[in-house]
């Protein structure tokens, strides 16, 4: 969880089963079959970001809050 410094403000995360599905970022599934779906709450707020991922860092970089690897 991330909070920012007014503490309104949290990402949570909830794991899912891959299934078919894969990392919107880099393809991986990740640990033991599962991805993750983050969201921003605010309250009684929800907004879900678009994607599913293996880890936050395929997040921050999907969503441009973390540089792209180099290939």
């Amino acid at each position: 969880m991330i909070e920012r410094t007014d503490h309104l403000t949290k990402l949570v995360c909830e794991s899912v089963e891959a299934g078919r599905d894969r990392c919107s970022e880099c393809g991986d599934v990740g640990p033991k079959g599962m991805l993750f779906i983050y969201a921003t709450e605010r309250g009684a707020r929800r907004r879900v970001h678009d994607g599913t991922f293996c880890s936050k860092l395929c997040h921050d970089r999907f969503h441009g809050l973390a540089p792209k690897r180099k290939a």
